[in-house]
């Protein structure tokens, strides 16, 4: 599936790409578009980051 990324507020500051486009295997969690994305494993392991990814493999 095609996936069109925009990155906005402080948390540009963390990727290369602020708006870009992946095609995703279907089951991809948001764990692994953030690290396509290059956010660092601090921000990947926020508690917040990891509600939105058990929100996301849900639906």
């Amino acid at each position: 599936m095609r996936v069109h990324v925009k990155v906005v507020g402080p948390l540009q500051q963390y990727v290369k790409k602020p708006k870009s486009q992946w095609d995703l295997q279907e089951g991809t969690v948001v764990n692994e578009l953030l690290n396509l994305l290059g956010f660092p494993e601090k921000i990947r392991k926020m508690p917040i980051m990891i509600l939105v990814n058990m929100k996301f493999c849900k639906s």
